[in-house]
């Protein structure tokens, strides 16, 4: 079990460590020079691409947005009813559902207000929401930053709620050590280490338009006129092939971090449903929350993790005709968020119960309204008799 432990622990920030070892080998390789620049040489686009090709959907979508955060504002005010008035059974788990439904939250909000167009196969976007309205040149390069920061924290409580239930499940001997000051200190840590790394990244390379302008002229000829003068449009020129040799180490990033969930949640399965090699603390009130868990993780797999794929392998390849392609994967993002709140309030139990019980309620006042009046009467009269 000690195996499994570590295993765990290791992947809840393996894609810290993954990013750290990518920025570093990126920075300081040692391979020699004719292997290096023969590998940049491999992802360097020297010649201009065809102009991409994007539906009009995804360029003039606002009434579409407008619905999509209605939607999204409405259900995330009922789930943060129903977790705070709701949570008081789960223990320390609520706040890992507090920690994964803010940053998903945000996530998604900053997708809706901000609605990039991704103008594939260029590493190039433009922004086509309420965001491009009051744009400035520090909140486009802000935008950046919150996308790679807040990609990382949705990924990161992905790995902390499934470690939370194999601390509770297997080792619960470890709950301790999980709740200490200093092990909640040293994930705060991280996560701020990693938000300063992608600051970094996001002022590092700041142009301004004229020079972004030149340099897409010059790498894409005419292929993005169309584009080119919007407020909110940002490119990122191909530096000798480094961009996309990034992007491909990325990618590779993304595609062990699939896997390794694949095969969490298959370990979950086969250990506690088949199995069941527990440390006898599986019980209803656990395998409910585990549940819980495994759907959102397995939800995250195919609305979260595969779209990031999906657009890292379009622009690492420079794959042509692959506009309407990534920008439907960056459409897919959306629903995770919507998705990973009605899986909350469908299999966490007093989320369920509490939301049936107002649901009933509901259906009675609709169904007997004469009885309500008539029982509202009566007691009103009977006070002032």
């Amino acid at each position: 079990m000690e195996l499994y432990s570590w295993f765990f622990a290791v992947s809840v920030y393996q894609l810290q460590f993954f990013t750290v070892y990518v920025y570093v080998k990126f920075k300081c390789l040692t391979m020699s020079t004719l292997f290096r620049n023969s590998f940049f040489d491999y992802f360097w686009v020297k010649e201009p691409l065809n102009t991409p090709k994007i539906a009009d959907y995804f360029m003039n979508h606002t009434i579409e947005t407008i619905v999509m955060l209605c939607i999204n504002f409405t259900l995330a005010t009922l789930t943060i009813h129903v977790i705070w008035t709701q949570s008081a059974k789960l223990d320390s788990f609520k706040y890992y559902i507090w920690n994964q439904f803010v940053v998903s939250q945000a996530f998604e909000f900053g997708l809706l207000v901000h609605s990039p167009v991704l103008l594939s196969p260029y590493v190039a976007n433009y922004s086509a929401g309420i965001f491009a309205i009051f744009l400035t040149d520090q909140l486009l390069y802000l935008s950046a930053f919150l996308t790679y920061a807040l990609y990382l924290h949705v990924s990161t409580s992905v790995f902390l709620s499934l470690f939370n239930r194999f601390v509770f499940i297997f080792r619960p001997d470890l709950k301790e050590w999980l709740h200490k000051k200093k092990t909640l200190s040293f994930i705060a840590f991280f996560h701020l280490f990693f938000d300063a790394l992608f600051a970094l990244s996001a002022w590092g390379p700041v142009l301004d338009d004229e020079t972004t302008e030149q340099r897409a002229r010059k790498e894409a000829s005419d292929s993005l006129d169309r584009w080119i003068h919007e407020k909110s449009f940002q490119y990122v020129p191909e530096y000798f092939g480094r961009t996309r040799a990034f992007i491909f180490l990325v990618l590779c990033v993304l595609v062990c971090l699939f896997f390794t969930l694949i095969v969490i949640v298959i370990w979950f399965i086969v250990n506690v449903f088949i199995l069941k090699k527990t440390s006898q603390t599986l019980d209803n009130y656990s395998s409910y929350l585990l549940i819980t868990v495994l759907v959102q993780t397995g939800a995250s797999l195919v609305f979260f993790f595969l779209p990031a794929i999906v657009i890292a392998f379009c622009w690492a390849f420079a794959i042509e005709n692959s506009g309407n392609v990534v920008n439907v994967a960056l459409h897919v993002f959306i629903f995770n968020s919507i998705l990973d709140m009605l899986i909350m309030m469908y299999f966490v139990k007093p989320y369920k119960l509490y939301l049936i019980g107002i649901l009933r309620k509901v259906l009675r006042l609709k169904t007997h309204p004469s009885a309500i009046v008539f029982s509202t009467t009566h007691q009103t009269s009977s006070v002032f008799q």
